[in-house]
C-alpha cells in the first residue's frame, strides 16, 4: 500500500477507535448537534438529556410564540430521551428556526 493510502487506514481506525466507550466497549453512537447548531451547545447538551421531549416542544414553542407542527410530530408519544434520527431532525428544526428564536433558546437553556 502507498504511504499515503496507509496514513488514511490509520486515520480512519484512530477516528473509529475514539468513538468506542471505554466502559461498555461498544460503540458510540453521535448525533449531529455540534455541527447543526454548533453556537447552542448547552441546548443540544439539554436535547441529549431531556426524558420528557414535550417539555422541548414547550420551550421551543414559546421561544417562537406560536406552533411548530413539524415539532409536535417528533415529541408527541415520545417517551425518555429521543432517540438518534429524531435528535438530529430536532436539530436540524430548530436550525431553520429564525435568529431571534435562537437567540432565545440559547438564552433560556444557559441557565
Amino acid at each position: 500500500m502507498a504511504e499515503v493510502e496507509q496514513n488514511k487506514v490509520q486515520e480512519q481506525a484512530a477516528t473509529y477507535l475514539r468513538q468506542i466507550d471505554p466502559q461498555t466497549g461498544r460503540h458510540r453512537a453521535q448525533d449531529n448537534g455540534a455541527e447543526t447548531l454548533p453556537h447552542l451547545e448547552h441546548f443540544a447538551r439539554l436535547v441529549r438529556r431531556v426524558k420528557r421531549p414535550a417539555l422541548l416542544r414547550t420551550l421551543i414553542e414559546n421561544a417562537h410564540s406560536g406552533e411548530l407542527v413539524p415539532l409536535a410530530a417528533l415529541t408527541d408519544g415520545a417517551n425518555g430521551t429521543l432517540p438518534l434520527p429524531s435528535r438530529n431532525a430536532f436539530f436540524a428544526l430548530v436550525a431553520s428556526l429564525p435568529d431571534g428564536v435562537q437567540l432565545r433558546l440559547r438564552d433560556a437553556s444557559h441557565g
